[in-house]
């Protein structure tokens, strides 16, 4: 009940989130236009893609140890965040004496330094960001890490986006929006965090060698955590070097759409890996085929809605300028429902203690993807980094759905993915419960 009453939350707020994240990508795409839009995503490439790897795996592995101890939380905080803040730095120092060598050697003297400068900010807030909701996701915390990146940031970032567009503003203005958003976040969360600190015990482990025994398991898992977020980011970095400003506008626009398909799945995964953390093997034997059945059902046929939808969708938000979309949508959507199960079987074997089998897993999708994206790119332009980004994730759900039966042998296939009247009868119950009480 508490499992399912914590996903049902998220995703209310969630989709709540993406109707305000979906106003504010028509309204800032209508405003700057496809080229300036494409600028807009180009320049915040690098800064996403360090701020997505530059983080080294410590968030699953905060939420792993305040899941089996019950730390100082304040001393997390203080640690986590200053970590967090010299780490961003780094490379925020690292990323602007490479500008040159980038905008040269990369982008032929397109990107324009200022607003890459200020996009490079980006980096400390965003890291320094991970480990403090991680602090919060580990401490079970769901409802309030829900609000504040699921409803919060997409409004903060449309009042900035209706500021800007007030004051007729053009993309030097826009820059700011997802730095500020970001920052606004962060701070709150640190202020939460320090308030709520004395409400657990303090840990008696010394706090170094606590971090070292954070850190060890930590690297262990980041490779797989790299892939699975660099994977997708290095492609799209490498497609913002050949393609065109337009184009990277109309690739990230496609990316933007399946958030609505995907939303249901990202928020299993939030409430799914502490709760993971703090339970048996023997309930997740139980829990986990109920949730990967039932999901991959919504999903398969969220997936006939999508594609039945899509073409009109685009035409209705966008305009005939960005028909383009709706060709990059199809693919996507198609593996990104393949995906959503593969992350949940893996961070169910990251979460009972075996994080290594996430990155053999990624990895393998990120090398398919690395193979595949040229040759289908010089055959299919836009469409090929599309296709070898699906590749690439049908080849994650492959191998991590043959490591999870490996681990777990009495799972049967059908169990896995078909649900149970049970188990449908179940969830509608905890729902319909959670109406009422509402």
């Amino acid at each position: 009940m508490d499992f399912v009453n914590k996903v049902s939350n998220v995703v209310i707020n969630r989709y709540l989130g993406l109707v305000l994240e979906l106003i504010s990508s028509i309204i800032i795409i209508r405003y700057l236009g496809p080229d300036d839009y494409g600028q807009y995503i180009t320049t915040y490439i690098m800064p996403l893609l360090i701020g997505s790897l530059g983080s080294l795996g410590f968030g699953p592995s905060i939420i792993y140890h305040i899941g089996i101890k019950s730390p100082s939380v304040r001393s997390y905080l203080y640690i986590f965040t200053s970590f967090g803040l010299l780490l961003g730095f780094l490379y925020y120092l690292l990323v602007t004496q490479a500008f040159d060598f980038l905008n040269y050697g990369l982008y032929e003297d397109r990107l324009n330094r200022s607003l890459f400068y200020i996009a490079a900010l980006f980096i400390p807030t965003i890291i320094t960001q991970k480990y403090l909701r991680s602090i919060i996701r580990g401490l079970y915390h769901i409802k309030l890490y829900s609000i504040l990146l699921d409803l919060i940031v997409p409004v903060l970032r449309l009042l900035l986006i209706l500021i800007v567009i007030y004051n007729n503003s053009k993309i030097g203005s826009v820059i700011y929006i997802p730095l500020l958003t970001q920052l606004i976040v962060t701070v709150y969360m640190f202020g939460y965090l320090f308030l709520i600190g004395d409400d657990r015990k303090k840990s008696q482990e010394n706090k170094f060698l606590e971090f070292i025994n954070i850190a060890k398991f930590a690297l262990k898992n980041y490779l797989g955590t790299a892939l699975q977020k660099g994977s997708i980011d290095i492609v799209m970095l490498i497609a913002s070097t050949l393609l065109s400003f337009r184009d990277m506008g109309m690739l990230s626009i496609a990316q933007k759409l399946l958030q609505g398909l995907s939303g249901i799945s990202n928020s299993v995964v939030t409430v799914l890996m502490p709760k993971v953390s703090r339970s048996k093997l023997s309930e997740i034997r139980v829990f986990i085929p109920r949730v990967v059945s039932i999901l991959f059902s919504f999903n398969i046929c969220l997936f006939f809605v999508f594609i039945l939808l899509i073409e009109r969708i685009v035409l209705l938000l966008y305009g005939k300028d960005f028909q383009e979309v709706y060709i990059l949508s199809i693919p996507l959507a198609g593996s990104a429902i393949l995906l959503s199960i593969s992350n949940v079987l893996l961070s169910t074997l990251t979460f009972t203690g075996n994080p290594m089998i996430k990155t053999y897993s990624r990895g393998i999708g990120f090398l398919i993807n690395l193979l595949l994206y040229y040759p289908l790119f010089t055959l299919f332009g836009t469409l090929g980094f599309v296709l070898s980004i699906t590749l690439g994730q049908i080849s994650i759900f492959i191998s991590s759905f043959l490591f999870f039966m490996k681990k777990f042998k009495d799972i049967g296939f059908k169990e896995l993915f078909i649900p149970t009247i049970q188990d449908i009868d179940l969830l509608y119950k905890n729902f319909k419960y959670k109406i009422r009480k509402s």
